[in-house]
């Protein structure tokens, strides 16, 4: 009886401790990744309030891995990016212990060599031979003269705002930078269903006001086409900061310090 009793509040108590889990984290057993990042969101499915999940899913776990390359991230390595991060939420954890992760090849421009961190303009990019200033002349690129936006569906926007993302995220030589896009201008309409975009050219500043021309294959058999689109973009870093109001000449430890994605 008494086994039964202590068996009885052992599963209570293993119950109530996921119940009390704001986020669950399922682990999958082998995953693609594409772009500068491995993400929480590509290797796991996350579950739980929707404010929670869109913090934890949006954590960066690495590099992602070049094509034919792979590489494991376990459970351990998820809860210490976690910790790291600060996210405040509760988690649990459930599918398996660890994933294998594939790169699959597609990813931003290659980053330059011998760049000094943190920079806040562009740097030298292709088809601008000669040109050491790292900022490409605006006149290279032809500003956008429509705001086609309002026909482009959301899915489009989105892939297009990560996209260029990416590969302005992959200027930099570091996996620690990360710049956000936000669409302004098109000069052509591009649909959700285009084959290929990729990027082929890009004048600007970061952070600030970016312009880029796109090559665009709709279709397997359609000719390419270039269509330029203007964005504004923030940038992020990780750093280490206070994880609670601190006294003057306190001594600090290793809970009083947390990383946090910063803009720069």
């Amino acid at each position: 009886m008494r086994r039964i009793i202590v068996i009885s509040l052992l599963l209570l108590m293993l119950s109530m401790s996921k119940a009390l889990a704001d986020v669950v984290i399922i682990v999958r057993r082998q995953a693609e990744a594409s772009g500068n990042y491995v993400r929480i969101c590509d290797v796991a499915r996350v579950d739980g309030p929707k404010e929670q999940v869109a913090e934890v899913a949006s954590v960066i776990l690495g590099p992602t891995p070049q094509k034919g390359e792979t590489r494991e991230i376990s459970r351990r390595d998820i809860e210490l990016r976690l910790f790291e991060m600060g996210i405040g939420a509760a988690v649990s954890f459930d599918g398996n212990e660890t994933v294998r992760v594939f790169g699959n090849g597609i990813r931003p421009a290659s980053r330059p060599e011998g760049e000094v961190l943190p920079a806040v303009r562009l740097a030298p990019l292709q088809g601008f031979p000669g040109d050491d200033s790292g900022v490409a002349p605006a006149s290279r690129i032809k500003k956008p003269d429509e705001t086609p936006l309002e026909n482009m569906s959301a899915e489009a926007r989105e892939r297009l705002s990560l996209l260029i993302s990416d590969y302005l995220s992959g200027q930099y030589p570091r996996t620690d930078i990360e710049v956000s896009a936000k669409l302004l201008a098109l000069s052509e309409n591009i649909p959700f269903s285009a084959r290929e975009i990729t990027v082929e050219k890009a004048d600007g500043r970061l952070p600030g006001k970016a312009t880029l021309r796109l090559r665009v294959r709709e279709t397997p058999e359609s000719e390419p086409r270039q269509v330029t689109v203007s964005a504004d973009t923030r940038v992020f870093g990780l750093a280490p900061v206070a994880a609670r109001n601190l006294a003057r000449g306190e001594i600090l430890g290793r809970k009083d310090v947390r990383i946090a994605r910063i803009p720069m």
